[in-house]
């Protein structure tokens, strides 16, 4: 993250927010989404550039992916209960893995119970795209301007698990390893949203927001930690985990 964050993870936070309002505030009254939207959809049929049956890309990015995530969930929550064994060699890292794990757990949470409460369709179910439903933005969604929907497309689900994976730069206290894990989940978060949308499931803000709300998200759960262990957030990346 960069070092303003770090050293001011607060007004990161607010910054991040900030950024995340006025993002809704562009899709809503821009045409941006559906003008790139419509750049992966083909009329013929109303079908999408990538075929959302291929076992092998849904397997990759998809199940796949889900299945390993699963895993590094499990992974990070039993090496955190091995950290307070006397003997383990864990010890030392036990307050980075409990921001990560609590990252990694909470990061689907809640973009799902935002997923749920938003109502927001997904391009393949709007009737511009052969679908049912009416296009609506997410400040109408917000100002109780649009038709409840039986919808749940935003922000973008499988994409958090990916943006989730910045928190693993809390295990180190390289800056370049710091680095290298923040632009990881960063891609793997944009990999899998890109996948989603060129088979039509999200628009390109919802992987947006969903980057968003991850980015704070993680910065949050590092500074309450940090200041819980009597750190700054710098201080807290900065230590040894030996």
């Amino acid at each position: 993250m960069p070092m303003f964050l770090i050293r001011h993870p607060l007004r990161g936070v607010l910054l991040i927010f900030t950024t995340l309002i006025l993002s809704i505030l562009l899709f809503s009254l821009s045409s941006l989404d559906t003008g790139l939207q419509a750049q992966f959809h083909v009329p013929q049929g109303h079908a999408w550039l990538v075929d959302r049956n291929d076992r092998l890309l849904r397997w990759l990015f998809y199940d796949g992916v889900k299945l390993i995530y699963v895993l590094l969930v499990l992974g990070c929550w039993i090496a955190l209960g091995l950290s307070f064994r006397r003997a383990s060699r864990l010890r030392g890292m036990r307050w980075r893995l409990l921001v990560v794990c609590l990252s990694l757990t909470l990061s689907p949470i809640t973009v799902g119970a935002l997923k749920a409460t938003t109502e927001m369709p997904c391009p393949k179910q709007l009737q511009m795209y052969g679908g049912k439903m009416p296009h609506v933005t997410i400040l109408q969604r917000l100002t109780g301007q649009a038709p409840h929907l039986k919808a749940k497309c935003y922000p973008a689900g499988h994409a958090s698990g990916g943006f989730a994976l910045m928190s693993l730069m809390f295990l180190f206290s390289s800056p370049v390893w710091q680095r290298r894990m923040l632009w990881l989940g960063l891609a793997t978060g944009w990999i899998i949203g890109s996948y989603k949308m060129l088979i039509g499931d999200h628009f390109f803000s919802h992987t947006w927001i969903t980057m968003l709300w991850d980015g704070q998200l993680i910065l949050l759960i590092g500074w309450l930690v940090s200041r819980w262990r009597h750190q700054s957030l710098e201080a807290f990346l900065q230590q040894s985990p030996d």
